[in-house]
């Protein structure tokens, strides 16, 4: 019978430590800027805007094509 293998070495030290990273470019900010809260435009600032401005009449057929909301019931989950 064959005598087993001797084991792997164990990994060898690191001699070269990693090199520093890249130097930043001149002017860039080191970290990400704090949100001031502020919107940087006015387009920027309300989240439902309407693209293209629209007419009472426009608005009132829109609103027609939809159906109506059912009636208030007093009784709910009831089997």
């Amino acid at each position: 019978m064959p005598a087993a293998p001797e084991p792997p070495a164990p990994p060898l030290p690191i001699k070269i430590p990693p090199s520093p990273p890249f130097a930043p470019v001149p002017g860039a900010p080191l970290a990400p800027l704090p949100i001031s809260g502020r919107p940087n435009s006015a387009r920027a600032g309300a989240l439902i805007t309407s693209s293209t401005p629209s007419s009472g009449a426009a608005l009132a057929a829109s609103a027609a094509a939809y159906e109506p909301a059912p009636a208030v019931s007093a009784r709910t989950n009831c089997s």
